[in-house]
Order: structure tokens, then C-alpha cells, then sequence
């Protein structure tokens, strides 16, 4: 692959503070309450013993009923651009409104969803961000025994990132800017029961592209970052007891990117058992292969195994525990100076987290997770823990107190793509 003088120098410029931010959470289900989006069954994530809390109702409008709210707050990042060297410490605002509607209707529910998160930081220029997340999901049951889903979302994320600049020749400084994306994914899936079996296809697509982002040399673009996605997945399973389902599951997907080197086609296939209710747990977990064949020739195909899974249990009445692993092909990476051509990755990731509700005024979260990076045809490896709590306190029926603080910790190969980070965040969500 080929990178342009312009871009290669703009590269070796700010890549120190892209070397691990560059991406974010992907959801991996059409609602957050299932555990995979071909599931027989709906694995609710909530604990069915929990104590209740302050039960927030909504607004009734006609046949909806609709969930605004709003978050304020200030925020502390020591790292704000998630770099080795030269990080910017800065405090800030956040402003985050939300409104959810939510339509029943026979065997027919119809979700619509806007939100905007908006980071604000005075004492850094070209630092603040603003997100945003908007979109339908439609989830119809026809009949008993056939299930159909069908979303299409919206998201533009920004996130603060930094570029090293020379001042008088000497002086190494940073500046902050965001990088901006957009993405653009629909999903639809179709559920059939045969008695005791079970077959489901979901399809998705998603494109993204990327804004220019801005450094000390001037504006780059991120065109050839832009890409699409197809994924197709079936899924054939049946139930071996009441209460345990086996199932195999096959994928494949083709990944084109404006950069034609970066395309690759690929496919998984795996196997497993998955129970909605075994005492105090529910899951899933699954073992299998998985490839990816990269047009560009120096990567050539990547063989892998899998073993993953997604387990709840709930030892308690106030307490959730949730654990989860899992080894995927990533996408083409920015390229930076231990990684010029943008290499895609190995990553192994665990992640454990829990959820307490002592009282019902009170929750409070505790998440923890480990990654393994290893890129394809490169001597780079990354190491990533990560942890933080957040907490809520209801005042009212309408109005909650709202903390968090997170720590990362990145070991890597690369000598600009390790930081440390701490992050605190207060605020107060009041819904209407």
C-alpha cells in the first residue's frame, strides 16, 4: 500500500496520539438485551431478583410512549488525546440530551431513538466533540414461532485525539482536534422454530466515512480510511433439554474501503450451547475457526481459532456479574510509525463487570477488561487494561446524581502507542 508524501509526513506527525484511539465499542446485537442477535430466546441482562428501583414510567403521546432526558455535568481527563508523551490535561463540560419512543403493538414494537453528547473543554483549543446517535428498530412476531428484527442507526463520533507539532525547532508541543466519522448501518434478521429447532439469517451493512482531520501541517484527509461492510449470518440450533439449546453458526463478510490494499473477504464459523436460565446463570459459549483473506499481499490470509462466550450469573438479589471473551479479525487500522501501512489486527479481548443495586435509590457498575492486539504482518503487540466504576443516585422520581471514573493502561511494541489515562466525570440526569 501506498500512502501519499503529504500523508505520510502528516502521518508521522500526529500518529503518537492515534495510536490506541482510534476506535470505539461496536454493538454486537440488534437490542441490548440479547446476548446474539440469532438467539432462540431473549436473554434479558437484567437480574430477575433484583429489588426494584424508582420506576420511571415515561410520557404517554397518542399510542407512544416517549423517555427524554438530559445529563450535565463536568468531566477531568489527565490524557484528553490518549498519548505517550506530551498528554494535555484539561477539565470540562458535558451536555448529553436523550429522548427514546417506544410504540406496542400487537406482536409488533417500534423503537425510536435520538442522542447528542457533547464534551466541551475552554482551556483547549480544537478539543471539544460533539456525538450523536439517531435511529429506528422494529421488532415484529408475526406468528408464535417466527420472529423478524430490523434496525437502521446513525452515529457520528468524535473523539479528541492529538498531533505533535516542532515550535522555534526545539520545542515539542501538542495540540488537540477531533476526528470525526461518520457511519450509516442497517441490520435485519429473521427467527423460524421448527419444534424443537431453531434457524435464523441476519444481513447488515454499514459505511463510514471520515471528516478530515486537522494538524500542525495543515488539514489531512481520511478518505481513504472510508469503508463498507456486509455481514451474512445463519444460524442452526435446536434444543437438547428444556432448558439448553446447541446451535452452529457461519458468517461471512466483505470489507471495502476506499484504499483498495485495506479490502479483505472473510468468514467464522463456530459452534455451541447457550441456556437462558441454568440456576443463577445464562450465556452462551462457542468454539470455532476463523479467516480473513487480505488483498494486499503482504498479509495474505489470517487463520484463527475461536473460543468465546457471554455468561451472566446472579449470586444475589443486588448483584449482576457479567463475563465475556472473544477473538475477532479487526478492520485496517490508522497507520502510524510502528505501523505504516495500517495493518489490521488479532484481538483477543475479556472483559468482566458487575452490577450492584443495595437499595433502590442506588446502583453502581464496576467494569474491567484486557486486550491483546497482535497486527498482522507486523512486529507490534499491544496490551490494554482498563477499568472504571460508575454510580447513580436517585434524589426524585425524576432527577439522579451521576459519577464515574475510568482508568486505561496500554502497554505496546510501539514506542508512541502506550499511555496511561484517568478520567472523572460528575453530573446530574433528570428526565422529564
Amino acid at each position: 500500500m501506498r500512502l501519499t508524501p503529504r500523508l505520510s509526513v502528516a502521518l508521522i506527525a500526529f500518529a503518537p496520539g492515534l495510536a490506541s484511539a482510534q476506535q470505539a465499542p461496536e454493538p454486537t446485537s440488534v437490542s441490548d438485551d440479547t446476548i446474539a442477535l440469532l438467539a432462540p430466546v431473549r436473554h434479558d441482562t437484567k437480574n430477575p431478583l433484583m429489588r426494584p428501583g424508582r420506576e420511571y414510567r415515561g410520557v404517554p403521546f397518542e399510542s407512544w410512549m416517549l423517555y427524554p432526558s438530559i445529563i450535565a455535568g463536568v468531566t477531568f481527563d489527565d490524557n484528553l488525546v490518549w498519548s505517550r508523551t506530551n498528554k494535555i490535561a484539561a477539565p470540562g463540560l458535558r451536555m448529553a440530551p436523550e429522548i427514546v419512543a417506544v410504540r406496542e403493538v400487537g406482536g409488533s414494537k417500534t423503537t425510536l431513538f435520538g442522542s447528542v453528547d457533547a464534551r466541551i473543554y475552554p482551556g483547549v483549543g480544537r478539543a471539544d466533540t460533539v456525538s450523536a446517535r439517531a435511529g429506528v428498530e422494529q421488532v415484529w412476531t408475526p406468528t408464535h414461532d417466527l420472529t423478524i428484527k430490523g434496525k437502521l442507526e446513525y452515529d457520528r463520533t468524535g473523539l479528541a485525539i492529538g498531533s505533535n507539532f516542532i515550535v522555534n525547532n526545539n520545542v515539542l508541543s501538542t495540540i488537540a482536534s477531533p476526528q470525526i466519522s461518520d457511519r450509516l448501518k442497517g441490520t435485519v434478521a429473521v427467527q423460524k422454530t421448527f419444534g424443537r429447532m431453531f434457524v435464523g439469517l441476519s444481513l447488515d451493512a454499514a459505511a463510514t466515512a471520515y471528516h478530515a482531520f486537522e494538524t500542525s501541517t495543515g488539514w489531512s484527509p481520511q478518505s481513504y480510511r472510508n469503508s463498507r461492510v456486509e455481514t451474512a449470518t445463519v444460524r442452526i440450533g435446536g434444543w437438547i433439554t428444556p432448558a439448553i439449546y446447541a446451535f452452529g453458526e457461519a458468517s461471512g463478510n466483505a470489507r471495502d474501503y476506499t484504499n483498495a490494499p485495506y479490502n479483505s473477504r472473510g468468514y467464522r464459523a463456530i459452534a455451541g450451547v447457550g441456556s437462558d436460565r441454568i440456576s443463577l446463570f445464562r450465556g452462551e459459549v462457542y468454539a470455532g475457526v476463523q479467516q480473513q483473506f487480505y488483498r494486499n499481499g503482504i498479509i495474505g490470509t489470517a487463520s484463527s481459532p475461536v473460543i468465546g462466550g457471554q455468561i451472566y450469573w446472579y449470586p444475589t438479589r443486588w448483584i449482576t456479574v457479567r463475563a465475556a471473551l472473544d477473538q475477532t479479525f479487526t478492520d485496517s487500522s490508522l497507520p502510524s510509525p510502528a505501523n505504516p501501512n495500517g495493518y489490521p489486527s488479532k484481538a483477543t479481548t475479556v472483559r468482566l463487570s458487575a452490577v450492584f443495586k443495595p437499595f433502590k435509590d442506588f446502583t453502581a457498575t464496576w467494569r474491567a477488561s484486557y486486550e491483546h492486539t497482535t497486527y498482522l504482518a507486523s512486529a507490534r503487540r499491544d496490551n490494554g487494561w482498563r477499568t472504571g466504576i460508575e454510580a447513580g443516585y436517585h434524589i426524585t422520581h425524576n432527577i439522579e446524581l451521576l459519577g464515574s471514573y475510568e482508568f486505561s493502561k496500554i502497554f505496546s511494541t510501539d514506542a508512541f502507542g502506550g499511555y496511561t489515562r484517568n478520567s472523572v466525570s460528575l453530573g446530574m440526569k433528570y428526565r422529564y
